[in-house]
């Protein structure tokens, strides 16, 4: 299970990661904005932003995550990253010290994950769109949509200047039959979200519910097995444990 069971494939996401990997090359897009509702797979996709930019292109990278409980403290997400003889309280020469730390060897800028942006204070957010325009930084970023955030990350996620939004959706239902396939090593077989007769998709079934809906359409069954949609693919029962531990059922 090791293969599949630490990280589940992305299904409906190359044309992303093969236009990320084009831009980063060519140094025209300074930044990436992943927006979207929970679940819907936008730390994931930035994970593997960063993977691309180590193992292709050389680039350094960093990351943090912003989170609610501190989003008033200043510098909170991205203290982590600021060289500790930063002297924040005269914004020049801290701002020089901190754009010196973060500056990667060969004129590559390092590329700064920040996941959770709609958490992000106003302070780290502010200084990062400077990082940005001082062409340190390239930045990745995730934020939910639908959140409240600051004047300082709305700015960041809508700034465009060479930063992309990206807008993901959930998956649909082919994309959903696809990871599971995928998961189970290419078995044949139809493997859907079953009806209220077990045969078939429910009304309004259509749409996938990302990587976390996928584990709804494994159901268990006696003697230790479990079926994917009704019987239509077979599961041994710890694999049938896996996948819903994992995707959180």
């Amino acid at each position: 299970m090791q293969g599949w069971a630490d990280r589940w494939p992305l299904i409906g996401r190359q044309s992303l990661m093969d236009s990320f990997a084009r831009d980063l090359s060519d140094g025209h897009t300074r930044g990436w904005m992943i927006c979207g509702p929970a679940g819907v797979g936008k730390t994931r996709l930035a994970d593997e932003f960063l993977e691309l930019a180590t193992a292709h292109s050389g680039h350094r990278t960093a990351r943090a995550v912003a989170g609610k409980a501190a989003a008033k403290i200043p510098l909170s997400a991205i203290a982590h990253l600021l060289p500790p003889d930063a002297d924040l309280a005269d914004p020049v020469s801290g701002f020089r010290a901190v754009a010196r730390t973060m500056a990667a060897e060969l004129g590559k800028p390092t590329v700064v994950f920040v996941d959770d942006m709609h958490h992000l204070d106003s302070s780290s957010a502010v200084l990062l769109s400077q990082l940005l325009d001082s062409q340190v930084i390239v930045l990745v970023g995730t934020a939910r949509t639908g959140e409240p955030v600051n004047d300082a990350v709305e700015a960041l996620l809508r700034r465009g200047d060479r930063v992309r939004r990206i807008d993901l959706s959930h998956m649909d239902r082919t994309q959903v039959e696809a990871l599971v396939q995928r998961v189970l090593g290419g078995r044949k077989g139809r493997a859907g979200v079953p009806g209220p007769d077990g045969r078939g998709p429910p009304a309004g079934g259509e749409r996938g519910e990302g990587e976390r809906g996928a584990a709804r359409q494994v159901q268990p069954r006696a003697g230790g097995h479990a079926v994917v949609s009704a019987g239509w693919v077979d599961l041994p029962g710890r694999v049938a444990g896996a996948m819903t531990s994992i995707l959180g059922r």
